[in-house]
Formats: C-alpha cells, structure tokens, sequence
C-alpha cells in the first residue's frame, strides 16, 4: 500500500502498475503444468507493455503476434524473429508483406486466400515460410467461457472441408506445410476441463494430419489457461495435467514434434492493478455514486471480450481502509452512463483524493479498454520488480502522415 501511494505522488493517476515478480511465479507455474520440452507463446494481445513483454522474453518465451505493431514490440524487445508465430484471420497483404521483410517465417494460417499470398509473396522474395494450418474441429467439445471452435467461426479452416489436393496448389520450393494450430476456448476453471481440451485437440490434429497427409513437425494445441479478473483470488495450478497430458502426446506423436501452447492471461493477470483516485462521493435520489478518474476508457470497456464492468471487481482502499463501508455505483468521469465499473460497489465512504486499486487486471485491462473513447490521455505504466520500479511508460497522441497514433515514452 506505501508502495501504490508513492507512485500515485510521481505519476499520478490513473496509474497501470505491473510486478514483475508475478510474472516470473507465473511462469513458473504454467512450466510445471506443461510437458516437457513444451514451448510457450506469449499472446501480445493480454498485454503488450514493451518492459512486460521484454521480461517475458527473457524468461524463454516465444511470441504470438497479430499485427505489424505487436511484431515491431518483440523485436524491440530482443525476441529472434524465428520465435514469433503469426497469427490472425485477417492479415492483410501489406502485413503479411512486411512480416516477411523483418524475417518472419512462420504464419498461422486459416484461409486459402491467405495461404495464396503467402505462396506468392514466398516464391517472388525466395523466402522459406513455415505454415502451420489452423483447424476449426467439426465439432465443439469444449466447455470453455468463450468457445471458438465447433461452431460457425472466422477462425481457422473447417476440418471437413480441407482436401490436401487443394493445399498442393499453394506448395513451392519456399512453402512447408508442417504444422495444425487450434484453440478451443478460453478460460477453463479446472484441471480436468482444460485436459479433456487438449485431448480433443489432439485426437483432431491426428486426425486431420492422417487424412491431409502433413509431415507434422509443430503442433499448437492454444491455451484456455484461467486467471482471475478484478477479483482477489490467485491462480489456478494446471499440475495436475501433467503426466497425463505428457503421456498422450508421447502416444500419439513423434519426439520430433515441436509441442507448444498459448497463454497471455495466465502470465500476466495477477501482475497487474489499476490505482485511481476519487474525484467525489455524492448521492442521487437515495443512491451513492462514487466517481472515479478512470473508466471504461481505461478497463473492461470491451464487450466483446466480456470484460463489460459489473459487480465482480475487488475495490481494494488505499486509503481509509477501516472506514465504514458503504454501497455505491462505482462510475468514471467520462460524458455517458455505460462508464461505469462497478453498479454495486462495496467501498469505504470516500472522499475526493483517496486512493483505491483493482487487482488482476495485468491482462486485458489497458489494451482491452475504449482508448479513444473521449480523447482521454492514457494511464502511465510502471513496472515493479522486487518492490524497486524498473520502467515508466507514457503514452501521447501524435500525428503521423495525417493519422493520429499513440506512442509510448519511457519516463525512467
């Protein structure tokens, strides 16, 4: 607590603030669940902090990346660009393109008009690329929060529809078709429910292997690893899959496989906290409203990853911790009445300048908010190891070519 009030005095709020230590425990953690030999990718998409990222990278990571700027990040950060996997239904030609020029060479691909640009782009730059095929399973045998697979998707080819006949037409002396890459869902709350995921995916990658008659020589089984959200709670460990997950590889596929696995929530969740600032405590008609300095253009603002504010975040005082309680609508300070955080928040009666932060939100929480929404400058991020701060990051508008971009300083 000493610690989040000194770096509200720096650097103001709202304040991002990610522990690295948390990060290494994590890791840690995930790598103890995994078959040996396994290789995590870290998604950029959780949270793509340049010092995160860099201090992932370090702990053996490779990356898993979706666009030009996130590529640009781990390159930064001293990843080999051997290590990236680049994924995403949507690549355009310019990306691919430039992927290929900073020396990507190994895409996830889940179209065959994606596939023909590849081809192309391959054999007019002479270039050797990897493609591993993402695979959407006939049916869906996850009970994931979010499932992607088994059902109609933009992600991946159908299982039913991929002829190795029509693959052939893509192949040249630069083209290797060696990996299958699927992700069933996210966030499995138990050892069992996250095993019985991997075991589906990987009856479904020998078979579609077999039928397309793929050399195998890499194989993404995803992620689905769970970590809390806002909440005060701690990590599940996975442990317990371990050997029997170790076990139906070694059945089922060759040591020559490269195994590997996604996460970016699990890494790097219970890293992270918001810390804000009061601006008032008021009443409208019998019901409290205590408004805040950050937002939904700061946390949770997107739906779409159901990460929509409700009545599930700890509010954690800094201030005036053993104060009466009270129930209030925690709301932001920006023009509309969805900024909210929290409709019933049960918080100490606070008072303009206090301080108060929400736990685990080191994923998804700065990059999964409206950033643009109200033109609202962003949050600082620091980065903590050992209780010291390592890095301070801000971040500007600025105007390049005629379009606005954000761009991030690093303060210290």
């Amino acid at each position: 607590m000493k610690l989040y009030k000194e770096l509200v005095r720096n650097y103001g709020s709202p304040l991002y603030v990610y522990n690295l230590n948390k990060i290494t425990t994590a890791h840690e953690m995930l790598k103890n669940c995994l078959p040996e030999n396994s290789k995590i990718f870290y998604s950029l998409k959780a949270n793509p902090n340049p010092g995160v990222v860099h201090h992932i990278i370090k702990l053996g990571c490779y990356a898993e990346i979706s666009s030009i700027r996130e590529l640009d990040i781990v390159l930064a950060a001293g990843l080999p660009v051997h290590k990236c996997l680049y994924t995403g239904p949507g690549k355009s030609d310019e990306e691919i393109k430039h992927a290929m020029e900073k020396g990507v060479s190994h895409f996830s691909v889940e179209s065959l008009d994606e596939l023909g640009v590849i081809s192309n782009l391959s054999l007019c730059k002479k270039s050797k690329v990897r493609i591993t095929l993402r695979i959407n399973p006939s049916s869906q045998s996850s009970n994931a929060s979010i499932n992607m697979t088994g059902i109609p998707s933009q992600f991946g080819f159908e299982e039913d529809q991929l002829d190795s006949k029509e693959l052939m037409k893509f192949k040249n002396n630069f083209i290797v078709i060696e990996g299958i890459h699927i992700y069933n869902g996210s966030n499995f709350d138990s050892s069992e429910k996250l095993f019985n995921n991997f075991k589906s995916a990987i009856h479904t990658i020998k078979r579609v292997s077999r039928r397309l008659e793929i050399d195998l020589k890499f194989i993404d089984l995803g992620g689905g690893f769970s970590a809390p959200y806002g909440k005060n709670e701690t990590l599940i460990n996975y442990k317990d899959i371990k050997t029997s997950l170790q076990e139906i590889i070694d059945n089922e596929f060759s040591n020559a496989i490269q195994i590997a696995f996604e996460t970016g929530r699990y890494l790097t969740a219970t890293s992270g906290v918001i810390i804000g600032t009061v601006q008032s405590l008021k009443k409208s008609k019998e019901r409290n409203f205590c408004i805040i300095d950050f937002g939904i253009n700061n946390l949770g603002g997107m739906s779409g990853l159901r990460r929509l504010p409700s009545s599930n975040f700890n509010i954690i005082p800094i201030d005036k911790a053993n104060e009466e309680k009270i129930e209030a609508s925690l709301v932001g300070p920006l023009c509309t009445p969805l900024d909210y955080i929290d409709k019933k928040a049960i918080i100490p009666r606070f008072s303009r300048g206090d301080n108060f932060f929400i736990p685990n939100v080191g994923a998804y929480g700065l990059t999964a908010s409206l950033l643009g929404f109200l033109s609202r400058d962003f949050p600082k991020e620091i980065i903590i190891e050992n209780n010291d701060v390592r890095q301070a990051f801000d971040y500007k508008l600025i105007s390049l070519n005629n379009s606005k971009n954000y761009l991030a300083t690093e303060l210290i």
